[in-house]
């Protein structure tokens, strides 16, 4: 077996295609990588998340109790779940 070189890794900032800020991370890469894309973009997978409007929301989604005091999950809690799946 010939000995070869060893390869040249750099410590190389690069910004991640799946984020909208500016924020730029880095980490190390072989010298001849450089220029390749992040390599875990491709598990970015961006799906479309259902709405609901006023009216879907009292006729399937709220809670119809006679004391809303007992109710445990609120339209708030509702909207919430939607923009974390979002």
């Amino acid at each position: 077996m010939k000995d070869k070189p060893a390869d040249k890794w750099l410590f190389h900032p690069f910004i991640h295609p799946s984020r909208s800020d500016p924020l730029k991370l880095s980490h190390w890469m072989k010298e001849g990588e450089i220029d390749e894309t992040y390599p875990f973009a491709k598990f970015n997978k961006k799906i479309e998340v259902i709405t609901y409007t006023e009216d879907e929301y009292k006729k399937y989604l709220a809670l119809n109790i006679e004391d809303p005091r007992k109710v445990k999950w609120s339209k708030p809690d509702t909207d919430l779940l939607f923009q974390l799946c979002d």
